[in-house]
C-alpha cells in the first residue's frame, strides 16, 4: 500500500499562524500611534482632571474659592495643553502629582483649590489674573470730587 505524504501545515498551524500576525499588526499600530500622539497622552491625565474638579466646583462650590476665576483659569489651562508643544517636564509633572493628589480625595477646599492655581500659572505664568482686574475699592472711587453736571 502506497501512503501519501502530507504536504503543508496543518489546520490548527495555519490558524495560530493567522492569529498570531493579527494580534502583531495590532501590537504595531498601537506602538506607532502611542509615539505619534505621545504628547497628547501626556496631557490627558491633567485635562481630565481639571475638569473633573472644576466641575465638582461647580456643583459644590468651597467657601473662600472664586468658582467664575476657577474656572476661567481652568479654561485657559486647558486651552494651552491643547496649544503648547512643549512643556517643562519638573513643572508639569509636580503639577500633576498635585492635581492627582486633590483629586483622588474627591473633596476641594480653598487651600488644595490655591495650590492648583498656583501650579498652574507655574507652568503658564500668562494665565495669572493681572491685579488691574481686582475690584477697586470703594473708597478709592469717591476721591474724585468733581462735581458733575447734566447736559439736560
Amino acid at each position: 500500500m502506497e501512503t501519501t505524504q502530507k504536504k503543508g501545515m496543518s489546520k490548527g498551524c495555519m490558524v495560530a499562524l493567522i492569529v498570531g500576525g493579527v494580534l502583531l499588526v495590532i501590537v504595531i499600530i498601537i506602538v506607532a500611534l502611542g509615539a505619534v500622539y505621545w504628547e497628547d497622552l501626556k496631557r490627558l491625565p491633567a485635562k481630565q482632571a481639571i475638569t473633573v474638579m472644576k466641575d465638582s466646583l461647580a456643583e459644590n462650590p468651597v467657601e473662600g474659592v472664586d468658582t467664575v476665576r476657577f474656572n476661567s483659569l481652568a479654561d485657559g489651562f486647558v486651552e494651552k495643553l491643547n496649544s503648547k508643544d512643549e512643556l517643562d517636564p519638573q513643572v508639569y509633572s509636580s503639577l500633576l502629582l498635585e492635581i492627582q493628589t486633590v483629586v483622588s480625595d474627591e473633596e476641594f477646599d480653598s487651600t488644595e483649590v490655591r495650590q492648583i492655581s498656583e501650579g498652574i500659572i507655574r507652568l503658564f505664568p500668562d494665565l495669572a489674573y493681572p491685579e488691574s482686574h481686582m475690584e477697586v475699592p470703594v473708597d478709592s472711587l469717591m476721591e474724585d470730587s468733581t462735581a458733575y453736571t447734566d447736559s439736560l
